[in-house]
């Protein structure tokens, strides 16, 4: 019985709309920067394929890469749940290709919750 209990100290819940990640820095997750190592993977392999020489075209190109994965990874203050990237995706994917349809700002703003200072969260 004393086994069984201690077993069950370890067992931790989390509820479903609970993320739990790990952070390093302050804000950085794994995956951010799994993707900034991606982009600048992304990088060398241009460096190679586009045959540049030299140092400072190599630097140029390695430093375009990352700045793009550091604005890939950043999460913007209207949906700071989702990366840019995610967002880019989910817009890119979800749009009919057939019709235009212009984006209904109203429908945002008049479905967003005030609080009492009369601020959106």
């Amino acid at each position: 019985m004393a086994k069984d209990k201690e077993e069950r100290a370890n067992v931790y819940i989390i509820p479903k709309d609970m993320i739990a990640s790990m952070q390093f820095f302050g804000s950085i997750t794994l995956i951010d920067i799994a993707y900034l190592a991606g982009f600048l993977f992304l990088g060398i392999i241009v460096t190679n394929v586009m045959q540049v020489e030299g140092v400072f075209l190599t630097i140029v190109v390695i430093g375009f890469h990352l700045i793009l994965g550091v604005i890939c990874i950043h999460r913007p203050y209207t949906n700071p749940d989702r990366r840019f990237i995610a967002v880019l995706f989910t817009v890119l994917m979800d749009q009919d290709r057939n019709q235009y349809k212009a984006i209904d700002k109203h429908y945002y703003n008049q479905n967003t919750k005030e609080d009492e200072d009369g601020l959106n969260r």
